[in-house]
């Protein structure tokens, strides 16, 4: 059982990384990982990827993909035990490749709706990396922000910790930190109008949330 729920998990990350490495150019942006502060060498080619997609905001990027690094957002489970028969199983489904699955959900809807969003397509990329950030209690622990929060809210005050702590707020308008910081804040808190931030936010977190599932039903009947 344990080289099965191994081999889904592997599966998973490596659905993802496919999918992105059909998109990544030839010549990567960073060409070694001492140019950053990045140990895991996945999460560093991921990076690169985002660096090469992306429209700007390079120091930004690097900093949330350093810190995905940092607190081995690859190792913490994305997902509290449900208390039924697959605790195990969701285990599986880790914080990073959450977030990755859900990049790759939002590049789609990026990419078919072209002419609507790639103006604002760093707007976009920025807010679903930092999402579910807050869900790791070892760097809200490093970064003083309060567990008792909602995991979304955690997420957003460590966006406007970073960008208050760089000498140039990473280039950020204020228009643009607003836009990114309340979308994250509120991502799972009842508004009466959602803006298209927080529509396809929660479109491309559910979409990549329902494929990770589907995968550990699948499982689930596998293993009966």
């Amino acid at each position: 059982m344990h080289n099965m729920h191994s081999g889904w998990s592997r599966m998973l990350i490596s659905t993802v990384m496919s999918e992105i490495e059909n998109k990544r150019r030839p010549i990567p942006v960073l060409k070694e990982e001492n140019e950053v502060n990045i140990a895991n060498r996945g999460i560093f080619e991921d990076l690169n990827f985002m660096i090469d997609y992306a429209e700007g905001y390079k120091k930004l990027y690097i900093k949330i993909f350093e810190d995905f690094s940092k607190y081995k957002l690859n190792e913490t489970s994305s997902v509290r035990d449900r208390g039924d028969d697959l605790p195990s199983l969701y285990g599986k489904i880790k914080l990073y490749a959450h977030i990755k699955n859900s990049l790759m959900e939002m590049i789609k809807i990026i990419d078919e709706n072209e002419r609507a969003y790639a103006f604002q397509k760093d707007i976009f990329l920025l807010i679903i990396l930092l999402h579910d950030i807050g869900k790791s209690h070892a760097l809200c622990a490093d970064y003083a922000i309060d567990l008792k929060m909602e995991h979304c809210e955690r997420s957003a005050a460590y966006f406007k910790k970073i960008v208050a702590e760089e000498d140039d707020n990473f280039q950020l308008d204020e228009t643009s930190f607003n836009i990114i910081y309340t979308t994250v804040y509120m991502h799972h808190k009842f508004v009466n109008e959602e803006t298209k931030y927080l529509k396809i936010l929660k479109q491309a977190d559910s979409s990549a949330r329902n494929k990770e599932l589907e995968e550990l039903e699948a499982l689930r009947e596998e293993i009966k």
